[in-house]
């Protein structure tokens, strides 16, 4: 046994009584029309009430009919917004993965130049204090030169 798509099928549905609704508007219409050319007051008030109630049921359909495309069309272009967001969220998160990996890295870095320089500041007093800035400084300059090459300076 085969099995159709339900979606297809409910959508064929939907479209042929949309159709067969706009043309039993029209020949309702016209069966009115010739039903009340030499009608009285309350026979025109009845018709116009049946049209009315008719009437709100082919609106429906014509709506649907017409719309459709239009909604369709809008549903598509917020799903591809919502993909695109999604796309920018995922690589926004990766970044930001990344970006906190090199920091927390960088901050080890530091952190341990730190506690070396701690336990160096004596050596380094006992070559003299410019020997002792030059060495200060080399420590910082390959901090510095750490922390560029994990974080590029965009020009």
């Amino acid at each position: 046994m085969i099995v159709k798509n339900d979606a297809s099928w409910k959508d064929l549905i939907t479209y042929l009584m949309a159709i067969i609704s706009l043309v039993g508007f029209a020949w309702f219409i016209i069966y009115l029309v010739g039903r009340t050319i030499n009608a009285t007051e309350l026979e025109w008030t009845r018709a116009v009430y049946l049209l009315s109630g008719v009437e709100a049921i082919v609106f429906a359909a014509a709506g649907f009919l017409f719309g459709r495309e239009v909604h369709r069309v809008r549903a598509e272009k917020a799903e591809e917004r919502a993909e695109k967001a999604e796309t920018d969220a995922s690589h926004s998160k990766e970044r930001a993965v990344t970006a906190e990996t090199k920091g927390e890295s960088l901050a080890a870095a530091i952190n341990a130049k730190q506690k070396g320089m701690e336990r160096m500041a004596p050596q380094y007093e006992a070559f003299g204090p410019k020997t002792a800035a030059t060495l200060s400084q080399a420590d910082l300059h390959e901090l510095a030169e750490l922390a560029q090459s994990m974080f590029p300076q965009k020009q």
